[in-house]
Parts: structure tokens; C-alpha cells; sequence
């Protein structure tokens, strides 16, 4: 709410919650949904589920949008018990690997949903980064664009989530060679009038920044999930044209 109060206040129009904006919410995770609309649109349960048809009739004309996303791919290891401990050993209930991350799960919901989906993301090449290709290609998604940094480790995160305290701690990984690459070559590489629409988490804007330049040249429709508002971010902002805070 902070956020998206700080948008606003630079005079901008477009700033939108996801309960508002349909491609918005089709880059959002879906068990997301319903709390953007409590928190951040206001809508009483009533309009959520009314928004919830809107956008199932809305999903159904948008298959075949041709979306380029941009974001970060994160291996996550979530581990469940009642309560996280501190300095003690405990056992746990349930441990469950999944290829999470901002970028790729909008990529992936969004290529569920059915629209065309290429996907612009860091990847080792370990085996997380093997695992997080082929998730993604059986999902449908275009890989061509998935940048695999040779001995380098893809990022990971293990999640410890507390089901009786109702708390949860990340613990996050990233390998600093990942981001040494030159990246230049592969950007340029990418041809944009084979898209409708970038789509951006908001983060690696190394990679997200000099596209969203060039489709905003293009007249292209640019959507930019805002999580952290910094210099780089403030500028994916100013090329959106829509934002999702």
C-alpha cells in the first residue's frame, strides 16, 4: 500500500493494483488474488469474485498474446512445522521443491492461462537450472531466451514456514558469477516485433531495463511489477504502461 501510494504520488494515472488491471492479474500466481483485491484494490469478496468471471472471460480472449517475460527464476525448497525453531533441532511435517521466483511464476501462470510466453531469465548450469528449462518447456514457454551462465549455480531460496506460530523465514542464495556474463549480445539478439506485450517482475532490470527502452520506442504495451522501489525501478516505471504495485 506504501507503494503504491508513493506511485501515485508522482502524478501518474496508470499506476494499477492487479485487481484492476487484466493482464496484471494474469501475471499474478492465482492463490495471490484474492488478498490483492482486499488489500490493495478494497473490493469487498463480492467484487473479487465478480472480477474473477471478468477476468475468466477476459483469459479466454487474451490466448495467443505474445508476451516476453523478464525475471528472476528461483529454485525454492519450502519446508513446513509447526513451529521454527531457534537454535534447536526439530523435525519437520513436509519438504517440497518447486521452481518458484517472481518472473517465472507469472511466466508459467501466464503460459497456463494460454497465452504465447517466451521467457528472459538468468539460469545456471547445474541441475536447478536443467530442472527450471525443462518446467518451463513442458509448461509450453519458449526458452530461447533463458541465459545459461556457464559455472554458475541458479538462484535458490529454501522457505521455512511456521503452520501453528504463522510465521516464515527465507533463506536466499544467489551466486555472484551468475550476474558476470555479458548479457549485451543476447539482448540485442532479441527481436521484439515478435511480441505483443514485455512483461517484468521488477528485478534483474540489467535485463529488463534496455528492453523495456526499446519496446517503449516500439509503442509497445509494457507491464511492470513493482516490488522494491529504487533508481532502476523508478525508471521501469516511468517506460510502463502499466504497473502493478
Amino acid at each position: 500500500i506504501r507503494l503504491l501510494g508513493r506511485l501515485r504520488s508522482a502524478g501518474r494515472d496508470r499506476v494499477v493494483a492487479s485487481a484492476m488491471a487484466p493482464l496484471g492479474v494474469v501475471a499474478r500466481a492465482a492463490s495471490r488474488r484474492p488478498s490483492v483485491c482486499a488489500s490493495v484494490a478494497g473490493s469487498a469478496w463480492s467484487r473479487c469474485m465478480g472480477h474473477t468471471r471478468r477476468q475468466h472471460a477476459w483469459s479466454q480472449q487474451a490466448r495467443g498474446i505474445r508476451v516476453l517475460a523478464i525475471g528472476n527464476t528461483i529454485i525454492d525448497t519450502v519446508l513446513t512445522m509447526e513451529r521454527i525453531p531457534v537454535d534447536d533441532k526439530v523435525w519437520i511435517d513436509s519438504k517440497k521443491a518447486f521452481v518458484g521466483g517472481q518472473g517465472s511464476n507469472a511466466a508459467q501462470g501466464m503460459a497456463r492461462m494460454g497465452l504465447s510466453v517466451s521467457f528472459l531469465t538468468r539460469l545456471g548450469d547445474d541441475k536447478d537450472g536443467q530442472w527450471a528449462r525443462s518446467t518451463f518447456e513442458r509448461a509450453g514457454m519458449d526458452t530461447s531466451h533463458c541465459i545459461v551462465v556457464p559455472k554458475a549455480l541458479t538462484m535458490s531460496a529454501c522457505v521455512t514456514i511456521g503452520t501453528k506460530c504463522m510465521t516464515r523465514c527465507c533463506l536466499m542464495h544467489k551466486d555472484a558469477s551468475l550476474f558476470e556474463l555479458d548479457v549485451t549480445p543476447h539482448l540485442a539478439s532479441i527481436d521484439l516485433s515478435r511480441f505483443d506485450v514485455v512483461y517484468t517482475d521488477g528485478h534483474q532490470t540489467d535485463l529488463a531495463l534496455p528492453v523495456a527502452r526499446r519496446a517503449a520506442a516500439r509503442g509497445m504495451r509494457i507491464v511492470a511489477d513493482i516490488e522494491v522501489l529504487d533508481d532502476e525501478t523508478r525508471e521501469l516505471f516511468e517506460v510502463a504502461t502499466d504497473v502493478v504495485a
